[in-house]
């Protein structure tokens, strides 16, 4: 995944913001970025571990901490060592020629190493006997290359600017999560070492794997979209299949409780399911005399079928759940739930099959509230299980999952495509999705990208340029045949 920040105010600027964002990540998430800037943005590659809502990022730096931040990031980097080797040999520390000839490279840099750790042991020394920042010390060729490197090489007082214009509403930060690299950000993709920002070599680059996506048109629909082709196969693919009633029992287990559907249910869209059939009333009543499965009162006029091991979690969430006589729940499992991890529990069993749902589609599913859903949803995104996105789309006057095809916005009124990319609307309320069930759509929607665009075999290619050319079937004839073979020759040189 990769994190791409589209900032035109140049490199100086850019490259300032992007060493401070990576010190920031690395504090927070203990973990050392890939990075890249140009005078156009910065790229930060994150790892799969990474699971955040977008806006989230627009309060991590300020006017505030920037300085200290981007001057405990430079310490580490090789511009803060370059600058560094120039000033010790301004000020003759370091020497560059000797008894008339000129001392190697390589002896001079060994020399303004030794030098650096003689004025900044800190630096220099082992960080595993370091903790917390690292102290500047008061030397005037220390002062003299963090002042270089903040105001020469980067532009802090630009970037602050920048900070400060945030802050005040001046400019607006805006978030988009999409499947495929924007056009304005292929140059940092393949950027050479020179816009590095980290060590890294250019054969490890994470930002080199990503492939360039289509050119955007304007009938093409957000990049965030994913095929809604690809979402129907791969939920069909990871629903539970279930053949007797252990497999149903299984399925109870996973999933917490299963909804019965409600006469008069709602114009959301249902989470999907598993294929149900005649079979399962039989099944339910088998497991029922078992002892192994229970109906239990989910508050909104329906009721739900839960394994009896899980009754302990479903009554702390619905709370007329009752346990009937001859029912006893097993020895040795868990019983200590409490409302917050009963609803994880459920969430992530629905989760991991039902594909793309938004907080509204999960609440009326499961009879629980929009706010008790969503609040679910952040915890479970917090533990990197589910991402949040738009994946699915729709016209805003559309019912959700009612995709429109590209360009035909019959239903949308003028100010709507105005105030949207691409001519098309975006949804209104972001679906969440589990993570391994996104990357298999992803790719799904990918190759169907790709298939599109597949080259035919040499036969195809050859049956057409017979057609073409008037081999086969129709011969061209007098005036108007000679015109059309012109016309293709045109442009050719002559033999």
């Amino acid at each position: 995944m990769q994190l791409v920040v589209h900032a035109p105010f140049g490199a100086p600027i850019t490259r300032a913001w992007g060493y401070a964002m990576r010190k920031r990540f690395c504090r927070s998430f203990d973990f050392e970025l890939q990075a890249t800037a140009d005078d156009d943005g910065f790229i930060l590659s994150l790892g799969p571990q990474h699971s955040f809502p977008i806006e989230s990022l627009f309060g991590m730096l300020t006017s505030e901490n920037v300085e200290s931040l981007l001057s405990q990031a430079i310490l580490v980097q090789p511009p803060f060592h370059l600058r560094w080797r120039w000033n010790v040999t301004r000020a003759l520390l370091v020497q560059r020629s000797k008894f008339g000839k000129k001392v190697p490279p390589a002896l001079q840099r060994f020399r303004a190493e030794d030098l650096l750790t003689s004025v900044f042991p800190q630096l220099t020394g082992c960080l595993e006997n370091h903790t917390g920042d690292i102290e500047l010390p008061d030397h005037p060729l220390v002062r003299q290359t963090m002042h270089d490197c903040l105001h020469e090489a980067m532009d802090l007082e630009g970037l602050k600017g920048v900070l400060r214009r945030i802050e005040a509403g001046e400019i607006q930060l805006i978030g988009r999560d999409t499947r495929e690299p924007s056009p304005f950000c292929y140059e940092l993709l393949n950027a050479y070492p020179y816009a590095f920002l980290d060590g890294g070599e250019l054969q490890e680059r994470r930002a080199r794997v990503v492939s360039p996506g289509s050119a955007l048109t304007p009938d093409m629909p957000p990049l965030d979209w994913l095929d809604p082709l690809a979402i129907e196969q791969v939920v069909s693919e990871a629903s539970p299949l279930v053949r007797h009633r252990d497999e149903l029992h299984d399925f109870l287990l996973t999933t917490g409780v299963w909804p019965q559907t409600a006469a008069n249910q709602s114009t959301v869209r249902s989470v999907a399911g598993p294929e149900v059939n005649g079979d399962w009333v039989a099944w339910l009543q088998e497991l029922t005399l078992e002892r192994r499965a229970l109906q239990i009162s989910l508050g909104d006029g329906r009721s739900g079928w839960i394994a009896v091991e899980r009754f302990q979690a479903l009554q702390t969430i619905y709370a007329d759940a009752q346990l009937p006589t001859g029912f006893v729940v097993p020895e040795g499992v868990r019983v200590d739930w409490d409302a917050v991890s009963a609803r994880m529990f459920v969430a992530r069993g629905w989760l991991e099959f039902c594909g793309p749902v938004t907080a509204a589609e999960l609440a009326a599913h499961l009879a629980w509230s929009e706010p008790q859903s969503a609040a679910i949803l952040e915890a479970l995104e917090g533990e990197g299980t589910v991402l949040r996105g738009h994946y699915r789309g729709e016209q805003l006057s559309g019912e959700r999952g009612d995709v429109s095809p590209p360009g035909d916005s019959s239903t949308v009124t003028d100010d709507e495509l105005q105030n949207s990319p691409g001519g098309l609307t975006s949804p209104r309320s972001p679906d969440w999705c589990h993570r391994r069930l996104l990357a298999r759509i992803h790719r799904r929607t990918l190759a169907g990208l790709r298939q599109q665009i597949e080259p035919v075999d040499v036969a195809a290619y050859q049956r057409f340029l017979f057609e073409h050319h008037g081999l086969i079937g129709e011969q061209r004839t007098g005036v108007n045949g000679l015109f059309e073979v012109l016309s293709q020759l045109q442009g050719l040189d002559r033999a």
